[in-house]
């Protein structure tokens, strides 16, 4: 018996630094959950140096953003190599992002599509979009509309919102698919509703011009207010003002303020985590110390084996317990893992749509001016000077004069005394005064 406890012993000792190693990703994990960015540093470091994929790509990260340690792209490059080539999608999509921006390694779209390919065909959702991104611009591949498409969708049927916008886009201009603004204006809600910025711009624009959705000028109001307070991009934030309060023109204070308080209790959908955006194979891998420690743990189980018998399975109950208790730890860990890369993939995606977006910014300028010819047609509006009572060569003066004198006639205030019918009517003729006068001024223009 005093055999048998020495051999006991000496498996419990073997056996904690598997348990050890364990629990420290999974601190590791948790430390940069609470933004405890020192202690997910050292935490992971040592579990990298092993050859964990998982802490490697991890540790990269850390680098990269400066988190916990000073900047250093090299670095950051350095891992995330290794825990590519150890196949970790995490690991693959960030050391492509360090060669599309030539952080660590000299800029090289060629290798960064080939990286983003290899996270994206195991379902990870950032790199699919990237890719996508990468085949829309010919960067480091052919210009390829069709495949730009099939990466767009993989990442937004998985519910990336930058996903869901770029494929939102491509329906909108006809890229890779037949033109189809209903199913445009489709997935940029999905990604407006989620907080994307970019898709918030481009459903206001839907709406204020009647593209794939009946036109309404407070939906179109609402989303731009709220792609002008969520974009971080000073070029989009601007667009998104100028849509904002331009549609502001063609509308009562009445529904403004609508679509203000609309704008106000907007709350956006949490972002579905991207299928295969932690790659959880690397955690499988462990290095060479942990395998020899355990093949001795295996001996020993042997002797206790024994003892257990003897013992009525104490022993195997031990070791039952403590493998459903590891194995309940991974699966806690599996479950509450998401990208670490949130924040990298935001700037990422910016730049690489920027282009995109001054193009679409260009875009939609011209067809706003061309959207009220069209809505004049289609409405059958009177002629501005008709309506506001005026010559067609009026001067600036006299417009302006008249407009002031329609307008403070069926003010929301001189009416509020009458029935809802004759409310409703001098709100009919507010609007009609207030779109003669926005047409009279984008002639001028």
């Amino acid at each position: 018996m005093k055999f048998g406890f020495l051999v006991v012993a000496l498996a419990l000792a073997l056996g904690a630094p598997l348990q050890v190693a364990a629990q420290t990703l999974e601190e590791c994990v948790a430390a940069y959950d609470r933004n405890d960015y020192v202690t997910a540093f050292n935490l992971c470091r040592p579990l990298a140096e092993r050859g964990n994929a998982e802490a490697q790509s991890r540790l990269g990260s850390r680098f990269m953003l400066g988190e916990g340690v000073p900047k250093d792209y090299a670095a950051a490059a350095s891992w995330f190599r290794k825990a590519a080539e150890q196949g970790n999608a995490n690991g693959q999509y960030n050391f492509g992002v360090s060669y599309y921006l030539g952080q660590g390694v000299p800029k090289d779209y060629a290798a960064a599509a080939s990286w983003f390919r290899k996270a994206a065909e195991q379902g990870h959702a950032p790199g699919q979009f990237n890719l996508g991104s990468m085949y829309a611009r010919g960067e480091g591949v052919p210009q390829d509309y069709a495949a730009a498409l099939n990466w767009y969708r993989k990442a937004a049927e998985q519910g990336y919102a930058s996903g869901q916008s770029a494929l939102g886009y491509s329906y909108s201009n006809g890229e890779g698919v037949p033109q189809d603004y209903a199913a445009a204006v489709s997935w940029y809600r999905k990604a407006a509703e989620q907080g994307d910025a970019y898709a918030q711009s481009n459903l206001a624009y839907a709406y204020s011009n009647g593209k794939g959705v009946p036109q309404d000028y407070v939906q179109a109001h609402k989303w731009a207010n709220l792609a002008a307070s969520t974009a971080t991009e000073a070029d989009l934030r601007d667009r998104a003002v100028k849509q904002r309060d331009e549609v502001a023109l063609l509308m009562t204070p009445k529904e403004v303020a609508k679509a203000q308080a609309l704008a106000s209790a907007f709350k956006a959908k949490p972002e579905t985590p991207p299928a295969g955006s932690d790659a959880s194979a690397s955690n499988k891998q462990d290095d060479s110390g942990l395998i020899t420690a355990m093949v001795l743990v295996l001996l020993a189980i042997g002797f206790v084996l024994i003892v257990a018998l003897a013992a009525r399975g104490a022993g195997a109950t031990r070791q039952k317990s403590g493998r459903e208790g590891q194995e309940r730890a991974e699966k806690e860990r599996a479950d509450r893992e998401r990208s670490d890369k949130e924040r990298a993939d935001k700037e990422y995606a910016e730049k690489q749509r920027a282009e995109q977006e001054r193009t679409e910014k260009e875009r939609a300028d011209k067809q706003q001016s061309e959207s009220a010819r069209s809505k004049a047609r289609k409405e059958k509006i009177r002629p501005w000077y008709e309506v506001l009572g005026v010559e067609r060569d009026a001067s600036a003066k006299d417009v302006m004069s008249a407009y002031r004198a329609l307008i403070g006639k069926y003010h929301p205030d001189k009416v509020s005394g009458l029935g809802q019918e004759f409310q409703e009517i001098a709100e009919r003729k507010a609007r009609e005064i207030n779109n003669a006068y926005a047409e009279y001024k984008r002639k001028r223009e």
